[in-house]
């Protein structure tokens, strides 16, 4: 039998090589995307690992050497050689490191707390150059992280009000008086923008803030022989500020301030902070399991010193003292109603509702006079836990969060006589208010949502770390 052949038309010839090259080609460029790919990948995690850990080991300078928190030089040193255990070097071959703080883009740009590390990473391809134009591939990873040691949230600053609204926080002298923050000073986290207004008014008659490192001063009413003789910055995160910068040279008297409004001159265009510095430290629902827990809903009495526990309000007619630890204090109204003078020496007190308001209005031969609890203190609280707030004297995380008006304040020192703090009032919700024709002296710290300095009292705050909130060190890669 004849086997029958099908005679292949010329047109065909040749293509089984043709298909048999292109199958070639796409097993290649299939292979180049397995080798290659796993390749870059690869060194991609092993760059991005060696970026995380050359951040944290800046942090970690940071949180252990606070002489060297704002030192770029000693922060990059300690970044490149962490790289270098990983075999990264800046301009060693295909490798560029480098280090920034604040960082240079992000969500924590411009924030000096923060500290940057990027890598650049040239990997050089085995197959993909023979299929694809170029012939390697360029990588950029970066890490950002910070570190905090033991030291008050926003150190340097006796004042702080960390609001983002525009136009609310007014430093504003009333009848010359004069404000003054020792030994640190003003940080304002509000923004205005361009014709939106000022993030901080300073447009009273006469002298109206001025922070200083030092003062000479026996009475701060006697404008003539108080000097000044330094000065911290008043630190704003805005360009819009109004009021008139004095521009006399230290040591100068109060009295030189007459035809001006503050100093020194606003430090502008900061870095915004986050508006709740301390809520990664303390723990508010461990706090409130412990309140709610207490076994008697107490009230207050004049007659005899109050001891910690849960309140509804602290109001009532006369004088009342307060045994040393924490008040939970429930209610959602003026907690100071009627209270003519105030003494507790190391206590806490926790204002759990948003609503709730501290208002002391005392009279002329009334006092207030409050001290956080030290490390004694707490540990003998009755609260496992109540060092975790050691340093913090009146204490409320919620708060209505409007700064529109004087009507919302939720704190008023307006007292007619003498009105004593120390330690850190802590309301970063609530609009605070400072005046009053009596003399208020606060050493420690006022962390609140907006400010207002008004009276024709005096107002003397004094900073002083060791008298205020201070977290753990620790530690964060951030991005």
């Amino acid at each position: 039998m004849w086997a029958i052949f099908k005679q292949t038309k010329p047109a065909e010839q040749g293509q089984a090589i043709v298909m048999l090259a292109l199958a070639i080609v796409g097993m290649l460029g299939f292979a180049a995307i397995a080798l290659d790919g796993g390749n870059i990948y690869t060194e991609q995690r092993r760059a991005q690992t060696a970026a995380d850990n050359a951040a944290i080991a800046a942090a970690y300078v940071q949180m252990f050497d606070s002489t060297k928190r704002y030192n770029n030089t000693a922060l990059g040193e300690a970044a490149a050689a962490n790289a270098l255990l990983n075999g990264y070097v800046d301009g060693s071959g295909p490798t560029q490191l480098t280090f920034h703080r604040p960082p240079i883009d992000g969500p924590y740009k411009n924030n000096d707390r923060y500290v940057e590390v990027i890598i650049t990473q040239t990997v050089q391809t085995a197959l993909a150059h023979l299929v694809y134009s170029g012939g390697a591939v360029k990588l950029t990873v970066r890490a950002v992280a910070h570190g905090d040691p033991i030291a008050p949230v926003l150190d340097g600053f006796a004042v702080a009000a960390m609001h983002t609204s525009c136009d609310q926080n007014d430093f504003t002298a009333r009848g010359g008086t004069v404000s003054v923050v020792r030994d640190a000073g003003v940080f304002v986290n509000g923004y205005c923008g361009s014709g939106q207004g000022d993030t901080l008014n300073m447009n009273g008659a006469g002298a109206g803030i001025v922070t200083t490192n030092s003062i000479s001063c026996p009475d701060m009413t006697n404008t003539t022989t108080c000097l000044i003789t330094g000065e911290y910055p008043i630190q704003i995160t805005s360009a819009q500020q109004s009021g008139t910068t004095c521009t006399n040279t230290p040591p100068f008297a109060l009295k030189d301030m007459s035809s001006c409004n503050f100093y020194p001159a606003p430090d502008l265009n900061n870095a915004a902070e986050e508006t709740d510095p301390i809520d990664d430290y303390v723990d508010v629902d461990a706090l409130d399991t412990y309140c709610t827990k207490t076994a008697t809903l107490m009230t207050v009495t004049t007659s005899a010193t109050n001891q910690p526990g849960l309140y509804t309000t602290l109001s009532a007619h006369g004088d009342v003292t307060l045994a040393s630890g924490i008040y939970c204090i429930s209610g959602d109204d003026d907690i100071m109603k009627n209270v003519a003078s105030l003494t507790g020496d190391g206590v806490m007190l926790y204002m759990m509702n948003a609503a709730s308001s501290f208002k002391y209005a005392g009279g002329t031969h009334d006092t207030l006079t409050l001290s956080a609890m030290d490390s004694t203190d707490c540990a003998a609280s009755g609260y496992g836990d109540a060092c975790d707030f050691q340093g913090i004297v009146i204490y409320k995380p919620k708060g209505m969060d409007n700064c529109s008006s004087s009507s919302a304040q939720e704190f008023e020192f307006k007292g007619q006589s003498s009105m004593n703090i120390e330690g850190l009032i802590y309301a970063p919700k609530s609009y605070a208010s400072f005046g009053g024709q009596g003399t208020l002296t606060m050493t420690g710290q006022a962390i609140v949502g907006c400010v207002r300095y008004a009276g024709t009292g005096t107002i003397d705050v004094v900073y002083e770390p060791d008298k205020t909130y201070r977290p753990p060190a620790s530690i964060s890669l951030d991005q």
